[in-house]
């Protein structure tokens, strides 16, 4: 069967702040919430989006880890803007 590419965006499994989790535990958060997509969807995410989204939800590792998993961008929940020289996996939103 082929892949499905919709837009879909992935979260941790259980929805826990990944910088608070040690790297290994944040990466079997990640790659379970993927290998559930693939099994229940048969869906392969290219967009992730982290768990609550501060600052301290997320670090360097958590982001190697995603990239290697070949998510292509993954937003912040930090509310600012953005230009041109920042980096996909650091993305500030306006809220409104």
């Amino acid at each position: 069967m082929k892949t499905k590419k919709v837009k879909v965006v992935g979260d941790s499994h259980e929805h826990l702040s990944l910088g608070l989790l040690s790297s290994k535990q944040s990466t079997l958060q990640i790659r379970k919430s993927f290998r559930l997509f693939k099994k229940k969807i048969n869906l392969n995410l290219e967009d992730y989006s982290y768990p609550e989204g501060q600052k301290i939800d997320y670090n360097k590792s958590i982001t190697t880890i995603l990239k290697s998993s070949r998510i292509k961008l993954c937003p912040t929940a930090i509310e600012g803007k953005n230009n041109l020289n920042f980096s996909l996996f650091d993305l500030k939103r306006i809220l409104i």
